[in-house]
């Protein structure tokens, strides 16, 4: 949701507060947050560049993109192919975005491949997870997120297990179990990934405090949430623990001004080319 449909979203009170807010603090203060907490989180692109860039996410083109701007790090979305190859993709159907229709996991990826983009980058492919090796070269991202995405009409039992299986051996091969970290929903997965090998496992959750339980649980390494369903205190609370958080729903001033007061270890942002400015912007 971008910022403007964030504040018509809110409470007419609350929305005249949150409006004042950003009207004052870039005048008076020239930001609304702590330049240290600006300088230490981890500024990451959701899908690269994010929404509004004028690329697709999750393309080697918007993925370069936020490498070259000085992003921190690169989050895509990985979802994987009836025979087994994981791919890039956001959406669970490809009609949404590309010439092909059905779902990810519905073909091979032979069949896949001839697949076209038709909007914003008219004929570009379809990426394979194999392929952003090439993507990276020699830049040195802090973090790489993959958000995997699950869904399959086959036993889902057998599914996890291959999914899990692949999404390991490429991190290992590449030597990413430092720079990746991998974050699902559904906490079975996430399970099972445990047990293929050391991945970096975040849960993407609604509600951080039952999250910090599954976490524990499970013996994962992070949680990752919108940034306006959690408050300060419970990301204190979450770091204390020794886990990573990491924020997302940031488009604009005042979203990057209220994450940033909750003093996360990463924030996925939209609009990265912007969010890098106001960041650049406000230091001293």
């Amino acid at each position: 949701m971008r910022s403007g449909g964030l504040i018509r979203s809110l409470k007419p009170h609350i929305r005249v507060r949150v409006s004042i807010i950003g009207l004052l603090c870039p005048l008076l203060f020239g930001s609304c947050w702590d330049p240290q907490a600006a300088a230490t989180v981890h500024i990451v692109g959701h899908g690269g560049l994010g929404t509004g860039a004028g690329l697709l996410m999750d393309t080697p083109a918007s993925l370069r993109g936020a490498l070259d701007l000085g992003a921190d790090g690169i989050e895509m979305d990985v979802q994987m192919t009836r025979d087994g190859e994981l791919v890039v993709f956001h959406d669970m159907h490809l009609g949404v975005l590309t010439s092909c229709t059905g779902r990810i996991n519905d073909l091979t990826w032979d069949q896949l491949e001839p697949c076209r983009y038709g909007t914003l980058e008219p004929g570009s492919r379809i990426m394979r997870l194999a392929d952003l090796k090439a993507v990276l070269a020699d830049r040195k991202a802090t973090e790489i997120v993959l958000d995997v995405k699950l869904m399959t009409s086959g036993d889902w039992s057998t599914y996890l297990d291959e999914l899990a299986t692949n999404l390991a051996g490429i991190i290992a091969a590449n030597g990413w179990t430092e720079r990746v970290r991998v974050e699902c929903r559904i906490p079975e997965f996430l399970e099972v990934l445990g047990g293929k090998g050391e991945v970096k496992r975040s849960l993407y959750c609604d509600d951080l405090n039952e999250g910090a339980i599954t976490a524990e649980r499970l013996g994962l390494q992070g949680l990752t949430l919108n940034q306006r369903n959690v408050t300060r205190e419970e990301v204190r609370s979450a770091r204390a623990k020794g886990l990573h958080v990491s924020l997302f729903g940031v488009d604009g001033r005042i979203s990057l001004a209220l994450a940033l007061r909750k003093n996360p270890d990463a924030l996925q942002v939209d609009e990265l080319p912007a969010i890098l400015r106001m960041l650049e912007n406000s230091g001293p």
